[in-house]
């Protein structure tokens, strides 16, 4: 009798995707944190992502650029774990209607990526980033660094009792707009590298190497950033900003920033985000395959 494979459950590749994100988020932290200093960075303080490492190092200690990371790692397990699984329920559903696994996966990632915004990520970018950007002035270089945020429940408190519950949800519509186009772009990109690239169709059974789920998912998580990043330099200036605001909405920020700034500074932060977005992917991909895989081999039939 032949073998026949298990496609592994919904349940299962959320599971996969706690894992990808909490060893994403260990890695790769000192990046993002550097990321949300350049995107803040209106005086030209830091020339570029090193630069910007090495001086938090010196004048606030090592450790900061870990500052966010508890966040950072319940928000991207908790994404993760969200992101696979709906992503999973989606595209089942779509497939249904749509008799197309390549535009089935655009359109999977784009609801899948829709939804976490809502549900997960803006409220948690909120206090990651405030918490980034904590003991550290951007609008006056004269003023004393402080310590607002003791951490990040104390921050998420903070927020909600000086400018509403609501603010949680700050950057609302860019994060949308970035998490959609990131995850239609990377789902969709994935899928096609495995089956032109490596012959690989999902549930096939074919077993892939793991670096070259790491370079799909390299190569998958940098399509979005690079098209997308003006409107996450916009959730981070709108997030970061209390109840005195310099930026009314999305539309607002994005031609205040040009104007001002000039058009380039909507791509503050490009090499660490794509640096991190990237390697992230490459890492979570390769946890995700290897996790789905090793369950669909014990359940082989």
């Amino acid at each position: 009798m032949s073998r026949q494979e298990k496609t592994a459950p919904s349940y299962v590749k959320a599971l996969a995707g706690i894992s990808g994100g909490v060893i994403e988020a260990i890695s790769l932290q000192p990046l993002d944190f550097a990321k949300t200093r350049l995107q803040m960075d209106k005086r030209g303080k830091y020339k570029n992502m090193f630069d910007c490492i090495s001086k938090v190092s010196r004048r606030e200690g090592f450790f900061a650029l870990y500052k966010g990371l508890t966040p950072l790692i319940t928000h991207l397990g908790i994404k993760y774990c969200f992101r696979f699984g709906s992503f999973d329920i989606y595209k089942k559903n779509t497939e249904k209607v749509i008799q197309n696994a390549m535009c089935a996966s655009f359109i999977a990632g784009l609801g899948s990526g829709i939804t976490e915004s809502i549900f997960i990520v803006t409220p948690f970018e909120v206090v990651k980033t405030r918490l980034q950007m904590s003991h550290h002035s951007m609008s006056d270089p004269s003023e004393i660094s402080r310590i607002k945020y003791k951490g990040p429940v104390h921050c998420a408190l903070t927020v909600v009792r000086e400018e509403g519950p609501t603010a949680l949800w700050k950057g609302l519509t860019p994060t949308m707009i970035r998490q959609g186009s990131n995850q239609s772009c990377n789902f969709m990109t994935f899928y096609a590298l495995n089956k032109y690239i490596w012959n690989k169709e999902i549930g096939s059974g074919k077993k892939i190497e793991a670096w070259k789920s790491f370079v799909n998912g390299v190569i998958a998580g940098s399509v979005g950033p690079i098209l997308n990043n003006p409107f996450d330099v916009v959730k981070t200036r709108l997030m970061v900003q209390g109840n005195n605001k310099e930026y009314r909405n999305t539309i607002d920020c994005l031609s205040k920033v040009s104007q001002i700034e000039g058009v380039t500074a909507l791509w503050k932060g490009i090499v660490p985000r794509l640096t991190r977005t990237a390697i992230g992917q490459g890492i979570a991909w390769m946890t995700v395959m290897k996790f789905v895989e090793f369950w669909e081999k014990k359940h082989e039939i």
